[in-house]
């Protein structure tokens, strides 16, 4: 009766294979009926915290543009609409930095307070995002505390800030504790072995089919990164350019039309952010930042799945969104400032008919550019929006058929809405949804729904969901079925 591959059955106990970080955030928004208004609250936050540290970092104007920026980027807006957990965890891990920044400027306890318990928050909510961006922070006061003449009060602000990050991982592993019975082990692959880090075979699944699962290499890790990562990320940066999981596999298809013309702006991003790495003004800002895409990308170079390779929404950048936002933007925003001002030193040195020109030039190609991130979001929208009939057409179906007491199979599915059980006994649920197999990877033996009918539903409604349709399913009087 598990309504989702992410949500195991354990030992008799039911919990989701994802720390707890998101769904404790989400809990107010459930509250009011509202929990889609958590991550758009959260996304709005976060775009003023990068407001602040990209001027702690680079000043009053290039912290206006990565603000503005990051909020035009699908990979801010896109994953802000969703439920996933990046929102909260953006949310958490901005928070970190700016404690970081600030703590190492001014001093104040209660920036190394926000930065511990910052990180470890985001722990708790997707793990390897947070220790990427802790390794990186934990090298950026290593250079502070080298450099610092007042290195002893920067030690005490250190100590400080682990007091809240270690009581945030003790409540990690007192939760692992709970549902695994090992504090240590997590639950994201308690039910799940060979959804892990590492090579080898991986597989989803609670009885994976190792025979036929996915052979994880280094040679695929290395290759994924400039075939699906770096195109990925780039192009849900701000939209620009165009990418599809096959992209720089296949490349040509029939129908597709001035192709390489649309893949071009992909590298726009990536120049802009390389760019303060060779201009005069570089300084260790720019190292930090770049290091946070960096060390996500090292450390999910060993993670065999990746969104990158599959879909078209901004959820197949997902695993970057922090990176993205918090790293990549915030470079590309000072790229900008620095070509701005190349070309106004350069304009002032040619003559008027060349400035024209080139005037011309850069705004039709800010225009262009401006129509390609609109373009990119059209792109989006339908898979976007419907992405799911299990999970986004058939809680509607069933409110506007206005069914009640009843059981909803679904047939050759791993997953399925959240009904009211298990939040109800069995007996008091209103509506159950029940998967049918066979499928031995995901261990659903019960593939006959008349069997499961009578030994568990006797009594209620029944309905099937096959093919977008919702069917009524017509029961005999003496426990036999048809529809």
């Amino acid at each position: 009766l598990s309504p989702s591959p992410h949500i195991n059955i354990l030992n008799g106990k039911w919990y989701s294979k994802y720390p707890f970080g998101n769904a404790l955030m989400l809990t107010p928004g459930v509250f009011i009926n509202a929990p889609w208004l958590i991550p758009a609250i959260m996304t709005g936050f976060v775009l003023w915290l990068l407001y602040l540290i990209v001027r702690e970092a680079y000043g009053e104007g290039t912290a206006l543009l990565a603000s503005i920026l990051g909020l035009i980027s699908p990979a801010t807006l896109g994953m802000g609409a969703t439920w996933f957990s990046e929102p909260v965890s953006r949310f958490y891990l901005a928070l970190f930095l700016l404690g970081l920044f600030r703590m190492v400027r001014s001093r104040r306890w209660i920036y190394a307070f926000l930065s511990g318990f910052g990180l470890g928050y985001a722990f708790n909510t997707r793990p390897v995002p947070a220790v990427a961006f802790g390794l990186c922070g934990a090298g950026f006061l290593i250079y502070h505390l080298i450099r610092s003449p007042k290195r002893a009060w920067l030690i005490k602000l250190i100590a400080l800030s682990l007091i809240p990050f270690s009581f945030m991982i003790g409540l990690t592993m007192a939760w692992n504790l709970y549902f695994t019975g090992n504090p240590f082990k997590f639950t994201h692959n308690a039910a799940q072995p060979y959804d892990r880090m590492g090579f080898g075979r991986r597989s989803e699944g609670y009885d994976p089919d190792l025979e036929h699962a996915f052979i994880f290499t280094p040679k695929w890790a290395l290759e994924r990164i400039w075939r699906h990562t770096i195109p990925c990320v780039s192009f849900n940066t701000l939209g620009w350019g165009y990418y599809r999981p096959d992209l720089f596999r296949s490349f040509w298809r029939g129908g597709e039309r001035l192709l390489v013309l649309r893949v071009i702006p992909l590298a726009f991003p990536i120049i802009l952010m390389l760019l303060p790495f060779i201009h005069r003004s570089r300084n260790r800002y720019d190292l930090f930042f770049i290091s946070l895409f960096l060390m996500t990308l090292f450390i999910y170079s060993f993670f065999y799945f990746e969104g990158s390779t599959w879909g078209i929404t901004p959820v197949n950048a997902r695993y970057y969104a922090e990176c993205t936002l918090l790293g990549i933007i915030p470079l590309i925003a000072r790229g900008m400032i620095i070509t701005y001002r190349g070309l106004r030193s350069l304009g002032s040195r040619s003559s008027k008919p060349v400035r024209m020109i080139g005037g011309v030039l850069i705004l039709f190609l800010l225009c262009a550019l401006t129509a390609n991130t609109v373009y990119s979001y059209i792109l989006f929208a339908r898979p976007f929006r419907n992405w799911s009939d299990v999970y986004q057409k058939l809680p509607k179906l069933v409110k506007e058929k206005e069914i009640h007491n009843a059981v909803i199979f679904i047939p050759r599915s791993r997953s399925a809405p959240l009904g009211d059980y298990p939040f109800e006994t069995l007996q008091k649920a209103d509506i159950v949804y029940f998967k049918l197999g066979p499928s031995k990877v995901w261990r659903l033996t019960n593939s006959d729904w008349r069997e499961i009918y009578r030994r568990y539903f006797k009594g209620r409604k029944a309905y099937i969901y096959e093919g977008g349709k919702l069917k009524r399913l017509l029961i005999r009087k003496r426990d036999g079925c048809q529809k």
